[in-house]
């Protein structure tokens, strides 16, 4: 008992641990994926906010381009000669740069055959304009104004794009050149927080502005990772992906200008979710210390509980001694009625206890068939002591007397033991194989099998008692003691082989 309910404790010990693991474990994972959704949708919002301010910037450009070329367009219409536009081109360069932007920093083209320079800039005699990239992007445009592929300016190492469109002559082309100064200065703000860094590269992987100003003009890739990098972020134009940068996991979240252009937000997975992480190690800690306090709790409440059970236990086992003394007190003060039989209940409930060992009966079993054994006669206070020890055979109306001691018996032993069994023991133990028993006349096995064994015991005492011996000799004086013990010992074996 002690055994089983030192289990049950760590039983439920490790239930809690169980459940408060799995409750944890839930929260963690739900947790841990809404963080990571949140993570990720506010990288995406942050890289799409400095794409917003990069093409706005971009988008002024065009504007510029836009209205230079509509202007030019219609001074062709009008018969504008070439020093008019030419004068237009230098007036429209100097006002960008001095009202828009610094960076614009002039306006040229290849205007009816023939290449005009807003900022004055004299080509070499084999340069041809129309070998150049902006020419070249711009007929690609066909009308459209294009972003023409970035470089880096050799002298001032600074990167340098131009935006062109071609006229409607199908020949003639605008062009504006801007410093990406301010792109640069827009890359190196991209981060989240304070985590990550930004650059920019075009379709072709070279890099337009870059956190790292030694990065500029590199084409990627230049390497297996960046390899991989660049073929994930043609791949995702707008979002985010998991790849490795410099041996570190890593984050990129990515967004697209003007088609063609692919702003980049690198984040170290180790950073990006480092708060994560640390919220979760708190997370764990508070339920281990939960789980402690409970350990605790549950730990004194056992200790306090085993206290009370073995002393519980203690006292039921002076209760089940003192009970025992009193059962058999009650047990010698029947048999001492009888003068004949002394020891009597002892020996019938030791006979009774030994047959149901010997028919396999739990210790369980055996001792209530011993109790009740031990308990068979008790009814036997009701009856005179004179008739109990009267020599010679009974009476009718004497043994009339005798025949309610069973049932006497079975009502002091029902209020003695729980079990209805022991007490059915007692009280029919004086019933008969054939029917011919008392007090209710049961025959075969509609006796309880308690009760035949307690039977079967019974009689053998009587039998083998002195009582029996004188009342025998006094019917069968000349038959031989040994005789006797023969046939008892043949009635014993077949009670026996009836009770099982």
């Amino acid at each position: 008992m002690k055994h089983s309910f030192g289990r049950r404790f760590w039983v439920t010990l490790l239930c809690i641990l169980t459940l408060l693991a799995i409750a944890v474990a839930s929260t963690f994972v739900t947790f841990y994926k809404l963080t990571k959704e949140q993570l990720e949708l506010l990288g995406e919002s942050n890289i799409r906010y400095e794409t917003a301010l990069i093409e706005k910037y971009l988008q002024k450009g065009m504007d510029v381009m836009r209205v230079t070329a509509n202007t030019v367009e219609y001074m062709n219409q009008k018969g504008a000669s070439q020093e008019e536009i030419l004068n237009y081109l230098t007036v429209e360069s100097e006002k960008e740069v001095a009202e828009i932007d610094e960076n614009f920093t002039g306006i040229y083209g290849y205007i009816n055959g023939e290449y005009l320079d807003g900022v004055g800039w004299d080509p070499p005699a084999d340069y041809d304009p129309k070998q150049r990239d902006w020419y070249v992007a711009a007929m690609k445009g066909a009308g459209e104004p294009v972003i023409v592929t970035p470089y880096v300016d050799s002298l001032t190492n600074e990167v340098i794009t131009s935006v062109s469109k071609l006229l409607s002559d199908g020949e003639s082309v605008i062009s504006l050149d801007i410093y990406l100064n301010e792109v640069q200065n827009l890359t190196e703000n991209i981060r989240m927080g304070d985590m990550g860094y930004g650059f920019i590269v075009d379709g072709n992987g070279t890099v337009i502005a870059h956190w790292d100003r030694s990065e500029l003009g590199l084409t990627y890739p230049t390497d297996e990772e960046q390899a991989y990098m660049m073929s994930q972020i043609l791949a995702v134009p707008s979002g985010s992906f998991t790849a490795t940068q410099g041996g570190e996991n890593c984050t990129f979240f990515t967004d697209t200008v003007m088609g063609d252009w692919h702003v980049v937000m690198v984040i170290s997975n180790t950073k990006l979710f480092e708060s994560l992480r640390d919220r979760m190690l708190l997370q764990g800690f508070l339920c281990v210390v939960v789980f402690a306090v409970i350990a605790v709790f549950l730990a004194g409440a056992y200790m306090r509980s085993a206290e009370h059970r073995r002393e519980e236990e203690k006292s039921r086992a002076e209760l089940n001694r003192l009970n025992d003394v009193i059962i058999r007190a009650l047990a010698y003060a029947i048999d001492a009625k009888d003068r004949y039989t002394s020891g009597h209940s002892q020996r019938v409930a030791k006979y009774s206890q030994e047959i149901a060992r010997r028919m396999g009966k739990s210790e369980a079993e055996q001792k209530a068939i011993y109790s009740a054994a031990l308990l068979h006669d008790v009814g036997k206070i009701r009856v005179p002591e004179a008739l109990i020890n009267k020599p010679g055979r009974l009476t009718e109306e004497e043994f009339d007397q005798i025949i309610p001691h069973p049932v006497c018996s079975y009502h002091i032993v029902r209020n003695i033991y729980k079990d209805p069994m022991i007490a059915f023991g007692a009280k029919f133990h004086h019933e008969r194989y054939d029917g011919s028993g008392y007090p209710s006349g049961l025959a075969g096995e509609n006796i309880p099998e308690i009760a035949r064994i307690i039977g079967i015991a019974d009689s053998y005492d009587a039998m083998a008692s002195n009582q029996a011996i004188v009342r025998r000799c006094r019917r069968q004086r000349s038959a031989k003691r040994s005789s006797r013990a023969k046939e008892s010992s043949s009635i014993l074996r077949s009670r026996i082989s009836w009770c099982r």
